[in-house]
């Protein structure tokens, strides 16, 4: 799993797919008679997926492993024979792996949006800056290890940008220094919004032209609002909710009834399912019309269907003056309006 690096490091220094693995590591290495894996790919690059999938396939070979794997997947081991569908908390099927690989190709036209959503994402993107971000030869370092060496990328105003790469690349190191939240910002030479860091603005002033999602965000909140309340704090780049208008709370509403999920308006967030939990994050990032997204793997524990749901949004949405920069391990999770690409080695 290639993590030998991370095992002495601190838990905020890890990335959401370095923690899966080591996560994976800790209860395989117990080796319990029977294993339940719970969305086991969550974060994982494409070659870390394919390790885990031979690795289990030997545990079942060789130690007759029984093993559980809920989730949405590309790819299964070899080993796993049945597939249960659940739906609405009811068995709705069981197929064979064969039956199910084969029928989960098909994915269901996205529903139409509510004419309120566009109307409310349609104010212009009034913003003086041409470029949102400038790294000029840019290297950060955590004692003797080095994430990022001599890095540079510009992206203008209105570009829509992938960022992709393998587990510990330096992908989560590069939002964090998009997002204002990484102290070596200051010892490199990035401009955001066209000013050189450090030359007199604050990280609010940043934050409030960036609406944000992550693995890490989602992992680290420990707040339980109400959905509502949790959509609408994204107006002020905090976790607590201030004053919004008839106009903002209508929107957080019908993007609710978008999702088909308006029945948890005033549920707590935290007895939401995981997968929903993603999209109220997602809705809190777009709330307050920001001229750039930052979106660090937005669709972790999404099914399909909801995936193609949130790029329909997306691209329904965003216009030729806003920015985005998306981050992903899945080609068929990037928004079709994305035309730039930055892989990381």
């Amino acid at each position: 799993m290639n993590i030998q690096d991370l095992l002495k490091l601190e838990r905020i220094k890890l990335s959401s797919g370095q923690l899966r693995k080591i996560l994976l590591l800790k209860i395989i290495l117990l080796q319990p008679q029977f294993l339940l894996l719970d969305n086991a790919h969550l974060g994982l690059d494409h070659q870390s997926r394919q390790v885990l999938n031979d690795y289990i396939d030997l545990l079942v070979s060789q130690d007759n492993q029984q093993i559980i794997m809920s989730g949405h997947f590309r790819s299964l081991p070899k080993c796993i024979t049945h597939v249960l569908h659940l739906e609405k908390g009811q068995i709705n099927g069981i197929q064979s792996v064969g039956e199910y690989m084969a029928n989960k190709q098909a994915i269901n036209a996205a529903p139409e949006l509510p004419v309120s959503i566009p109307n409310y994402f349609s104010r212009p993107v009034n913003e003086p800056f041409k470029r949102v971000l400038h790294f000029a030869d840019i290297s950060i370092k955590y004692k003797n290890t080095s994430v990022l060496e001599k890095l540079n990328w510009t992206v203008k105003k209105g570009e829509k940008w992938t960022l992709q790469g393998p587990n510990g690349v330096g992908k989560s190191t590069l939002i964090s220094l998009i997002y204002a939240d990484h102290p070596q910002a200051y010892s490199n030479k990035i401009q955001l919004f066209d000013k050189a860091r450090g030359s007199g603005e604050s990280i609010w002033d940043i934050k409030k032209r960036i609406g944000f999602s992550s693995p890490e965000l989602h992992s680290f909140f420990n707040f339980n609002f109400e959905t509502l309340s949790v959509i609408l704090s994204g107006l002020y780049d905090t976790f607590y909710l201030g004053k919004y208008s008839d106009e903002q709370r209508q929107a957080a509403e019908s993007l609710l009834q978008y999702f088909d999920i308006s029945e948890h308006l005033y549920a707590p967030f935290h007895n939401l399912s995981t997968g929903t939990q993603r999209v109220i994050l997602l809705l809190r990032a777009l709330i307050k019309r920001p001229p750039v997204l930052l979106l660090d793997e937005p669709y972790q524990g999404l099914d399909q269907d909801t995936i193609h749901q949130c790029n329909h949004l997306l691209c329904e949405i965003l216009t030729e003056q806003h920015t985005l920069i998306f981050i992903s391990h899945f080609d068929d999770e990037v928004p079709a309006i994305i035309k730039k690409q930055l892989i990381l080695n």
